[in-house]
């Protein structure tokens, strides 16, 4: 999948599948942030109205080159760079041989997202919004409320999905 990420003008054909408004915002995850899908998905969405953020290693990005036809990085297009801190590479480890592993952007990425939903979460409930969450299926007590909970998860979801796709 990989090759998908350095071919320029996917985004386009991505996004045309998607009713995308300028009240809709992206995260958009990129461990090197310099491959031309994630920046041209920050850049569409950009001239869209919409809201970018970029997830993804600053280190990392500014240690090697952008697609030379878009010239820039994830964190230089969207409206709020987060910055994973992995190191240029990722790995964290290396062998006495200089082979490297032990990647890290995975796991901040997880923690950034759900970072940022607990975050949201908050905001939401301050504002008086009761956000809908997927409801833990390893508890006992009250089975019952928790697939009421799930279905009303799904009845939140396909609406959202008859709004966005086209």
């Amino acid at each position: 999948m990989s090759f998908l990420e350095r071919t320029r003008g996917y985004a386009k054909a991505i996004l045309s599948n998607y009713r995308l408004e300028p009240a809709d915002a992206i995260i958009i995850f990129s461990h090197s942030g310099i491959n031309a899908l994630p920046v041209e998905i920050a850049m569409e969405c950009s001239k869209r109205g919409m809201k970018t953020i970029g997830v993804t290693s600053v280190a990392h990005s500014k240690a090697n080159t952008p697609d030379p036809q878009i010239g820039k990085r994830l964190f230089e297009v969207v409206d709020i760079p987060i910055d994973t801190c992995a190191p240029e590479g990722d790995a964290i480890i290396e062998s006495e041989d200089g082979r490297r592993f032990a990647s890290v952007s995975t796991i901040a990425s997880l923690v950034i997202m759900n970072t940022i939903v607990a975050q949201t979460a908050e905001i939401l409930i301050g504002q008086g919004h009761d956000p809908v969450t997927y409801p833990d299926h390893n508890v006992t007590k009250d089975v019952a409320r928790m697939i009421e909970e799930e279905e009303h998860l799904f009845e939140m979801y396909t609406r959202l999905q008859s709004r966005l796709l086209k």
